[in-house]
């Protein structure tokens, strides 16, 4: 068996490097996707208790507001999950393709 060449070893550590900055980039996107379900869980809280405890008509708007946006929130962050994961994925495709030597453009 030959001994890896200083091009080969090189090669094989920027491959694994790029294989390494995208799962860290897989994990930071369902970690944001996680964020945005938290708040909008804290906001549909806040809501559902403002208009559980108080009766005035600006806490109630506050209240409904807050449910509202908690919504808003859940729709957006899932939205931007998938988009994320979508280019993950292409970058995912992009780099098997170069690391297997095949150059061609798709």
């Amino acid at each position: 068996m030959a001994p890896e060449t200083a091009s080969q070893s090189n090669v094989s550590e920027t491959a694994l490097r790029d294989a390494l900055a995208l799962d860290r980039t897989r994990l930071a996107n369902e970690r944001t996707f996680l964020s945005y379900i938290r708040t909008s869980l804290a906001f549909f809280a806040a809501g559902a208790a403002l208009l559980h405890f108080f009766t005035s008509t600006s806490t109630r708007v506050t209240g409904w507001a807050m449910l509202v946006l908690g919504a808003a929130m859940i729709i957006i962050g899932g939205l931007r999950f998938v988009d994320v994961r979508r280019r993950i994925r292409s970058m995912t495709a992009a780099h098997a393709r170069l690391t297997s030597g095949d150059r061609s453009i798709p």
